[in-house]
Order: structure tokens, then sequence, then C-alpha cells
């Protein structure tokens, strides 16, 4: 199977045709991940994953949000997941959908921490 150039994804693709805010909004996402340590962007067909060793998070766009979803050790309780699903005896997957980068606050980055420690 031929590739053309449309067909390959970039980290960039996946904010075309997106509100100014969701491109804001995952620099401020990836400012915060960088502060915990090296961080890594694989931008896919559906999403960017973020790692460190390993895959922490992963990153979906849509027209004016995104998705976070977070693999961490334990379970968390926070109003603002929107799904809990627990994939192994190990691991969680939360997500998280964000607005605007004023969403990565404090409570937010707790939860990072907790992912990305996985991946350390």
């Amino acid at each position: 199977m031929s590739r053309t150039l449309s067909s390959i994804n970039t980290v960039d693709s996946h904010f075309t045709n997106r509100a100014p805010a969701v491109q804001a909004t995952y620099a401020a996402l990836l400012k915060a991940a960088r502060k915990l340590g090296p961080v890594t962007e694989v931008a896919g067909k559906s999403m960017i994953r973020l790692a460190g060793k390993t895959t922490f998070a992963g990153v979906s766009t849509r027209q004016s949000w995104l998705i976070l979803t977070l693999n961490t050790p334990t379970d968390v309780t926070n109003k603002r997941i929107m799904r809990h699903e627990q994939p192994a005896a190990d691991r969680w997957e939360l997500e998280i959908r964000l607005d605007e980068p004023g969403q990565v606050d404090r409570d937010l980055v707790g939860i990072l921490e907790q992912a990305y420690a996985v991946s350390a």
C-alpha cells in the first residue's frame, strides 16, 4: 500500500480545523507534563500519545475541546473525570474533558503526576 503525505499523522495535523483553544489547551498540558520530566509526543491516527519511558497519556482533539486519557496505578475520585475504566489489575484509564488552558490547573497536574510516575 502506498502512503500519501495526507495519510501521515503529525502532532500539528490533530489541530487542523480545530478551535484555537484546543491547541492552546494542549500546549498548557504539554508544558505541565514536561515539568515532570522528559516527554515524547507520538502522533497516531486518532490521538497524540505522551510518553516518558512508556505512554502515560493520550490526547484526542475535538472541534472545540480535547479528551485527555491518563493511565494511573489507582482510581482517582474527581468530578472532572468523565470515565473510569480498569483494563488491568494494576492500571486505570481516566478520561477528562478539557475546554480551555485554565483547566490545566493544580488539580489536573496532581493526576498527571500520578500517570507520569507510572511511566518513569
